[in-house]
This record gives C-alpha cells, structure tokens and sequence, in this order.
C-alpha cells in the first residue's frame, strides 16, 4: 500500500518520496501510476514475493512517458509483522547498497529507507 509523503498538498505536483505498507502472507503486485495531468503517464511495478523463509520487494523502473517525475525517488518500506532480528539487503542493478532501517517493537515494524533509486 504506497503512499505520499505529505510535501506538497496544494498542489498536484507528483511526490518526490513514498512510504511503502508491506504485509507478510502471500506474493503481490502493486502498479504505482502517476500522471502529468495532461495525456503522459508511467507505472512503477512495485512486486512482493514472500515465504516463511525470505521476504524480497522489488521497485521496478517506471514504465512509459515519465520524463515528469523527478529524477531520483525515495521509497521508505514497513515490513509489518516482522521480528527485530530479521537480516535486511539491498540490490540495485544487482550490486548491494547501504540502506537506512529502524525496528519498531510496538509495531512488529521493520522501517527500510533505500537510497535514492532512478526513475528508469
């Protein structure tokens, strides 16, 4: 369940970082679509495979005319229903990258920041 980071209300302007909402129990797919508001538009494939054993989230590259986005994107991911000692890792472009991830006991909630990721 993606959503916008609240920094821009006013206007229509498309959103810069998102927080994404993951929960365990079954593979999924969500299509992040974005518009400029006049006929251009891209999806993100945002894809969840999940198993007893390993957890893996991919944000895809956006799809279609996107030259109206920004150029690189935040993603912030809640791992929900998760234990504090779970191992988390980062590929893009199949190298490792540093990420950022906070433990929220109250929540059973593991927070991931990715690095900046590209539009595409």
């Amino acid at each position: 369940m993606p959503l916008a980071v609240p920094d821009n209300w006013s206007g229509t302007d498309n959103p810069q970082a998102f927080t994404v909402h993951l929960f365990p129990g079954c593979d999924n797919e969500f299509l992040l679509y974005e518009d400029d508001g006049l006929s251009a538009s891209c999806i993100t494939p945002i894809r969840q495979a999940w198993s007893a054993q390993a957890w893996q989230v991919t944000v895809a590259d956006a799809e279609g005319v996107c030259d109206f986005l920004a150029d690189k994107r935040l993603f912030e991911l809640h791992f929900r229903g998760i234990v504090a000692e779970t191992t988390v890792m980062a590929t893009l472009d199949g190298d490792s990258v540093p990420l950022t991830a906070v433990y929220d006991p109250e929540r059973a909630t593991l927070k991931v920041t990715l690095p900046a990721k590209g539009v595409g």
